[in-house]
């Protein structure tokens, strides 16, 4: 028997997508070559949720999924609805050095 993968439509919310161009631009004024990692690093990440939907952990709220994105530094909050993957939120992780 085959199996068959199906890819979700990826829709980010303004305030992800505004969010992840004002991270992007804040990374490409001090490093452009970083900026393009982060974009191809991202774009992995989204098919592969969009393949594999179950891959990130479930948060507080019903139904939204958070999946750090390897080697950014960063975190998407998502969910899945309607044959779309939403894309809720993006945030940078933060370290809590004392």
């Amino acid at each position: 028997m085959t199996d068959y993968v199906h890819s979700l439509t990826v829709v980010w919310s303004a305030s992800a997508q505004s969010a992840f161009f004002a991270s992007l631009e804040k990374i490409e004024n001090e490093d452009a070559g970083a900026a393009r990692l982060i974009i191809q690093r991202v774009d992995k990440s989204i098919n592969l949720i969009a393949a594999h939907p179950n891959l990130g952990t479930f948060t507080a709220m019903t139904g939204v999924r958070r999946y750090a994105i390897p080697n950014t530094g960063h975190t998407i909050n998502y969910r899945i609805a309607h044959g779309e993957l939403r894309i809720l939120r993006w945030y940078r992780q933060r370290q809590h050095i004392k």
